[in-house]
C-alpha cells in the first residue's frame, strides 16, 4: 500500500465522505496523483464510492478499521 494511501485511511478513517478535491489538498498533491491512490484504495476493497454520487467517496468498513488500526499506533 502507497504512503499516499494510508494517509487517506488514517485521516477518513472516521468514515466521513471526502472527494477527489479533499484528498488533492491532504496530500498536497495534482489530482492524477489523488485518483491513482484512490483507484488503488477502491481495488483493494478499502473504498468505494457513494450511493447517489459518483464524485464522492467512502471508506469501506474494512478501510476504517486500519485507518483506526494506524490512528492507534501513531
Amino acid at each position: 500500500m502507497t504512503e499516499d494511501a494510508k494517509r487517506i485511511l488514517f485521516e477518513f478513517s472516521d468514515g466521513e465522505p471526502f472527494g477527489i478535491t479533499t484528498v488533492c489538498r491532504l496530500l498536497k498533491c495534482r489530482q492524477a496523483r489523488a485518483e491513482r491512490a484512490l483507484r488503488s484504495l477502491i481495488a483493494a476493497g478499502m473504498a468505494r464510492r457513494s450511493r447517489g454520487n459518483d464524485r464522492i467517496y467512502k471508506l469501506t468498513p474494512l478501510g476504517r478499521d486500519l485507518g483506526e488500526t494506524q490512528r492507534r499506533s501513531a
